[in-house]
């Protein structure tokens, strides 16, 4: 089965995103997204880590966030490894956001097109928990710090590979979400068999 097979069976995914208005619970806008767009960078890491004997081993290559060739597993005991959950300030790894003005899916993609930074969608920590239901659900907020409405047209689940960063899912959020100034996106991965 080649990647492009791969990529149609994999565990699926839903996002939901909600934004919350300025110093208040109140919701004023949900989407939910099905999410089916894994990246070959998820598939090729699985493919790693099944093919290596020993972690330490390099089995294949990937690209990271800044298109660089990354070996993996090549699994370091003192390095994360596929770690996602980044503390609060850091939009490295985790749950990201971007503002692409045209983002579009290709499988072959290790980043965002405009992601947006720290200082403008600040990011809480990012939570990762294992559900009653066998479900993985990731779950991160971001408050607009901008001074102004943020609308985020793509997301992406980024892992921290012995320090470098690799995407694994990227989804467009058709027509976007928007956030307003000093309002919190609370973004949930809902990963899980069927």
């Amino acid at each position: 089965m080649s990647c492009d097979q791969a990529h149609k069976i994999l565990p699926k995914y839903e996002i939901t995103l909600e934004v919350k208005e300025k110093n208040s619970n109140k919701v004023i806008s949900v989407k939910k997204v099905k999410g089916k767009t894994w990246v070959y960078n998820f598939i090729e890491i699985l493919f790693s880590l099944f093919l290596a004997p020993v972690a330490s081993d390099v089995a294949y290559s990937v690209r990271d966030t800044s298109n660089t060739a990354r070996d993996v597993p090549n699994i370091d005991p003192t390095l994360p490894a596929g770690y996602l959950g980044a503390p609060a300030g850091n939009a490295d790894y985790g749950i990201v956001v971007g503002s692409g003005a045209s983002p579009s899916y290709d499988p072959t993609k290790y980043a965002l097109d405009a992601k947006i930074v720290e200082s403008a969608m600040n990011p809480s920590e990012c939570a990762v928990e294992y559900t009653a239901e066998h479900q993985i659900r990731v779950r991160r907020s971001f408050t607009n710090n901008s001074g102004g409405d943020l609308t985020v047209t793509e997301v992406g689940l980024i892992c921290n590979w012995r320090g470098f960063f690799i995407l694994l899912s990227y989804d467009v959020i058709s027509g976007g979400i928007t956030v307003p100034a000093g309002g919190t996106l609370t973004v949930t991965y809902t990963i899980s068999l069927s």
